[in-house]
């Protein structure tokens, strides 16, 4: 076994692996940003929007951005803008300046048409794009939903808002969410890739120092288990250890001290 690892060329086995983390990192990026591009597009925008509200961006151009995101989106269905407390635009006719708190609940509310919205943050509008409600869910949501499971409604929409510094002027969003088909599957996948690809690093990194100790003599188990488990740590720890042994090791010489023979012809 000890043979066959002081073989390795790992100057090698690292461009090897450094090339195929390279090609497999485009692959992905290709594949989920072609999956997930109105979704991408859909936070672009959401960004943007922001921007513009914070710099009080002319309101003709604002609402013209606000059309444009609620006709690319497949999950943002209405898009309204509140000064002052009144409805002065909205892209559709789903959204009514009425919301009520349903009773008992902490972040559902209901409209005249027996709609029920649920409010979240930017952040978790944002995040519920990628991945369902349930995979960061908190407790009182959950209490929430019971609740909700055992009311009729119509429609169940998401409400989230924006709104700048003076706070006398909101966007608010409504969407139903749509998940990318099998898109829990491909993250899944992408997220096991890129674990293997670490776990193939450290295991490479390891069997380098297994190999380095190997041929110094050193104590190879100790130092290939250290690096396997701390990683760049034991990494760190080994390189200090072999420079303290090596000019331990090195010879000194003390020139007070040296015999010079010279022959005279």
């Amino acid at each position: 076994m000890n043979k066959i690892i002081e073989k390795i060329n790992f100057k090698k086995v690292v461009i090897i692996y450094l090339v195929l983390l390279m090609i497999t990192g485009v692959i992905l990026l290709f594949f989920l940003g072609n999956k997930y591009q109105n979704k991408l597009s859909l936070v672009h925008n959401y960004h943007q929007i922001d921007e513009m509200l914070e710099e009080n961006a002319n309101q003709k151009e604002l609402e013209n951005v606000l059309r444009e995101l609620d006709k690319s989106s497949r999950d943002v269905v209405d898009v309204a803008i509140i000064r002052k407390g009144n409805l002065v635009f909205q892209t559709g006719d789903i959204y009514q300046n009425d919301l009520t708190k349903i009773k008992d609940t902490k972040r559902y509310f209901t409209d005249n048409k027996n709609n029920v919205y649920e409010l979240k943050t930017s952040e978790e509008f944002l995040l519920n794009l990628f991945i369902p409600n349930r995979y960061f869910e908190e407790e009182r949501n959950y209490i929430d939903r019971l609740i909700i499971e055992d009311i009729s409604y119509k429609e169940k929409y998401t409400i989230n808002y924006m709104e700048n510094e003076n706070g006398n002027e909101l966007i608010i969003f409504i969407s139903q969410i749509n998940q990318v088909e099998n898109g829990h599957f491909y993250l899944k996948l992408t997220l096991s890739i890129l674990m293997f690809f670490f776990m193939l690093y450290i295991i490479i990194t390891a069997l380098m120092i297994y190999q380095d100790a190997l041929r110094k003599q050193f104590n190879y188990y100790f130092w290939g288990l250290l690096t396997l488990f701390t990683n760049i740590v034991g990494v760190v720890i080994y390189l200090f250890y072999k420079k303290k042994v090596i000019n331990q090791k090195s010879p000194t010489f003390n020139k007070e001290n040296r015999v010079i023979n010279i022959e005279r012809k």
